[in-house]
């Protein structure tokens, strides 16, 4: 049984997300994502996030059969739908992400349409207590009893 164990170490030992997840890119944009993460990185950003996102875009130009470099309206646009199981915060980083990647494609010589940037909806609503549940869990806080721990000093 021990071996069964020591298969799976590797997964949790020496990590190294961003060199695996930069030789995993396979599609045409692939040499431009590698350079474009290369360059974000030496200038400090760490990038990780980001790496996933061009990852699964490689993966997305791929699948779609993209055969010449250079971001198309037609590209962005399908690579900025929401999928239904993303939130619009997710879908706006995606989209940030491929103007980041025609930005520089753009400077290095390959037109590339940049896409106008989704609404950014925060769907995080607030809960606000009452002035009764402020009062009530201030009453509870005070009627808890703990215990006395007695102090000793260390030898």
């Amino acid at each position: 049984m021990r071996w069964k164990y020591r298969q799976y170490l590797h997964l949790f030992i020496n990590k190294k997300e961003d060199t695996s997840m930069n030789n995993q890119l396979e599609g045409i944009y692939a040499p431009y994502i590698k350079q474009y993460i290369d360059f974000k990185k030496r200038l400090g950003f760490k990038y990780n996030t980001e790496t996933k996102v061009f990852s699964f875009f490689d993966r997305f130009t791929i699948r779609r059969g993209e055969k010449i470099v250079g971001i198309t309206r037609d590209l962005a646009v399908a690579w900025c739908n929401l999928n239904p199981n993303e939130s619009s915060s997710y879908k706006y980083h995606r989209c940030v992400c491929l103007n980041q990647l025609a930005s520089y494609l753009c400077k290095i010589g390959f037109q590339s349409y940049i896409i106008q940037l989704p609404p950014n909806k925060n769907t995080f609503t607030p809960y606000i207590f009452s002035r009764k549940q402020v009062a009530d869990l201030f009453e509870a806080c005070d009627n808890v009893i703990g215990k006395k721990k007695e102090w000793t000093p260390r030898s």
